[in-house]
């Protein structure tokens, strides 16, 4: 979520994109941490460390805004631990 980052930088495209085609709303659809931290039932620095982890979010500043692909991209989040296993035919 560096300014650096190349995913970053084509998150950033893609907004200064949208609101050149007129989609002045691409603004106002922007949430922040907290917001989808609320939203989610998660915590703030739980939201940060996904967003940092997945590549998305937009660095404003010291905080992060969410588009909502970014949120779309954080409920699909893999579950914590281990994963299932799956069932075997042999037994």
């Amino acid at each position: 979520m560096t300014s650096s980052s190349p995913s970053s930088e084509a998150n950033s495209h893609t907004l200064a994109e949208a609101y050149a085609r007129g989609r002045a709303d691409a603004l106002r659809e922007l949430r922040t941490v907290s917001q989808v931290a609320a939203e989610l039932g998660l915590t703030r620095a739980m939201v940060a460390r996904l967003a940092r982890r997945l590549g998305v979010g937009h660095q404003v500043g010291q905080g992060v805004l969410l588009t909502p692909e970014d949120v779309a991209a954080l409920r699909q989040r893999p579950k914590p631990g281990r994963p299932k296993r799956e069932a075997s035919d042999d037994a």
